[in-house]
């Protein structure tokens, strides 16, 4: 396989705690576990704001299957699969230092990496600008985006210029939570 298709076994979800990441990339991520497509040396880091430990976070991930996956579909060995997964790190996206201890945590993680984006368009240029200076961003990492990409041709490009100073074209996913699950899954 060559490098620039490698498969990704470090993925770095944004807004983890977040509403989108709740409500719908956790439970994605728990149908993919469950019918084993998943690798076996996948890692999930969830970045937020708020300083919880990773113990918190498995907790909530826990919570977020049982509240937004029906009962009949829940695998205890796939959602304890999954939960076992993930780690946390708090970072606030807004200063550039903060990144610092994203790049110390994620160190020893397999690369290329994925970063998913669950968060504030406003905030991409931010993250992207983080990731960089923290040497984050390699020529085979990709970096997904969820959400409206701007309001109308301007702030879409604007956006789009922004994300393609750090990401080659190819390695940017833009997609909508509702018409692009299949997408996601393909990753």
């Amino acid at each position: 396989m060559s490098e620039s298709l490698k498969k990704i076994d470090s993925f770095i979800l944004f807004g983890v705690l977040g509403d989108l990441s709740i409500r719908k990339l956790i439970p994605a991520l728990y149908y993919l576990e469950r019918d084993n497509m998943l690798s076996d040396a996948l890692q999930i880091l969830g970045v937020g704001r708020k300083d919880v430990s990773d113990q918190d976070l498995k907790e909530r991930v826990k919570e977020s299957l049982n509240e937004f996956v029906s009962p009949e579909y829940l695998n205890p060995v796939a959602v304890s699969r999954l939960v076992e997964r993930f780690s946390y790190c708090a970072c606030d996206l807004l200063k550039i230092e903060s990144y610092k201890d994203l790049s110390q945590k994620l160190n020893d993680w397999e690369k290329p990496m994925a970063y998913y984006l669950a968060i504030s368009p406003s905030l991409f240029e931010m993250v992207c600008d983080g990731l960089k200076v923290s040497n984050l961003i390699t020529p085979d990492c990709r970096i997904i985006i969820e959400k409206p990409i701007g309001f109308d041709l301007d702030t879409s490009q604007d956006i789009n210029q922004k994300l393609t100073r750090h990401f080659d074209e190819s390695r940017i996913y833009r997609i909508d939570h509702y018409l692009g699950i299949e997408t996601v899954q393909n990753l």
